[in-house]
């Protein structure tokens, strides 16, 4: 039984049975001396016969999740590419889960997740390591990725993992799309995707790039100062038709450039507007000149965008989005401009520039309902974005403090596999 209560206090209540079967997972062990039948006294040692390829008979382990055991277990798919896919007519297993308490990492050198309709998808306490680049459409677009979804799937999770060595892939027919989980555009709309509680380590792409959901939530995701430069994009890349969207409580707390930051909200209109997008309780940390977070609209529509309650180092990057954006109650520390610098700039005007709704360009102690917008030198924050000083005071009602400091995630540690 699970209770959800909203912030008007309003309460719903949902109970569901949980049946219990040991027959429907599979095991994987690469410490196994051989490569057994999946259960978990006698397991398989590789991923190899798990699946079967596009086009053959349905997989005989369909429907079942796969649960893999401590050490490092190398990718294998059936296609020839060696990824690995999920259709409505392989079935090939689509759920991947690392046994609680182990680390099982994926090596991912050899090929990449490809989802063509499977539904119900999850990925859970797992590392995933060492994304090549992927080709993912017919015009020959390749980029970097681990997970590559383009059906018409629905309800898929990504919960406590952690990526590791995702680098912008920049060779022949590279594009933005670059990212550990990328959602193309199937021509409708999938409904519920989650991004829950992922680390990324190692990377210079986007966490997510999407597009064509309804019903999103990317919360307390965290990436670590490991990365390098970012040549475009940022943390999430949120693209083309999307629609009740919440990045809520995620942290970057990094030296090097994101190019965008946390947050590139590009607003793509290809067959359904964009719309009711929050973006609440982050805490995004770059340097005081760079970006911190990127706003534009490059085709038609109007989405309603409520940015609250985000702590952000650097600059606030917006242009030609002619919906609502309403600020509020955020913390935003920048030595450059807040407002303005990008009107007139965009690669297509749509419409005049939104300028930033700000309060002052000044911290105010006496303004502790609307945003503070600061300089580095009125020391309004410490290095981790914590309110300090005079405003400290307003640590529950402004900035991403909810309540002194929010609980970082603790998916699975690194194991440096080479």
């Amino acid at each position: 039984e699970v209770q959800v209560t909203d912030q008007a206090g309003s309460s719903v209540t949902a109970t569901w049975a949980v049946s219990v079967d040991n027959s429907q997972f599979i095991f994987i062990d690469p410490a196994s001396p051989t490569n057994g039948d999946g259960t978990k006294s006698n397991p398989f040692n590789t991923m190899v016969g798990i699946s079967t390829a596009q086009g053959t008979t349905q997989s005989p382990y369909a429907g079942k999740a796969v649960i893999l055991r401590a050490g490092t277990t190398a990718f294998y798919g059936p296609e020839s590419s060696g990824n690995y896919r999920m259709t409505p007519d392989t079935k090939n297993p689509n759920v991947f889960l690392g046994y609680t308490g182990e680390i099982a990492v994926l090596d991912m050198s050899a090929g990449a997740f490809q989802n063509y309709g499977m539904s119900d998808t999850y990925f859970g306490q797992l590392t995933l390591k060492n994304a090549k680049p992927d080709g993912i459409d017919l015009s020959g677009e390749t980029d970097t990725l681990m997970y590559f979804d383009w059906g018409a799937t629905n309800r898929t999770t990504f919960f406590e993992n952690r990526f590791e060595n995702l680098y912008w892939y920049s060779g022949a027919g590279s594009s933005s799309n670059q990212a550990a989980i990328v959602f193309w555009n199937p021509g409708s709309m999938r409904q519920y995707f989650a991004a829950i509680s992922n680390i990324m380590s190692g990377y210079s792409v986007s966490l997510t790039d999407l597009f064509n959901i309804r019903y999103i939530v990317q919360d307390k995701n965290v990436f670590e100062d490991s990365g390098a430069d970012f040549v475009e994009n940022g943390g999430f890349n949120v693209k083309s038709d999307l629609q009740y969207v919440s990045i809520r409580e995620n942290t970057a707390n990094v030296s090097f450039s994101f190019a965008v930051g946390l947050l590139r909200f590009l607003n793509q209109v290809q067959s359904y507007p964009n719309d009711n997008i929050e973006i609440a309780y982050n805490r995004g940390l770059f340097s005081a000149t760079d970006n911190a977070m990127f706003l534009y609209q490059s085709t038609n529509g109007s989405p309603n965008v409520w940015v609250y309650r985000n702590t952000l180092l650097g600059n606030i990057k917006q242009f030609d989005v002619p919906g609502t954006v309403l600020y509020e109650n955020n913390v935003i520390v920048n030595d450059t401009n807040y407002d303005g610098t990008m009107c007139g700039a965009s690669e297509s005007t749509l419409s005049e520039c939104t300028i930033l709704n700000v309060n002052s360009n000044t911290f105010s102690v006496d303004n502790p309902t609307g945003n503070i917008f600061s300089r580095t030198s009125d020391q309004v924050i410490n290095k981790n974005g914590d309110l300090r000083g005079e405003a400290s005071a307003y640590l529950g009602r402004v900035g991403y403090q909810i309540t002194g400091k929010v609980t970082l995630p603790k998916p699975p540690t690194s194991t440096n596999v080479k």
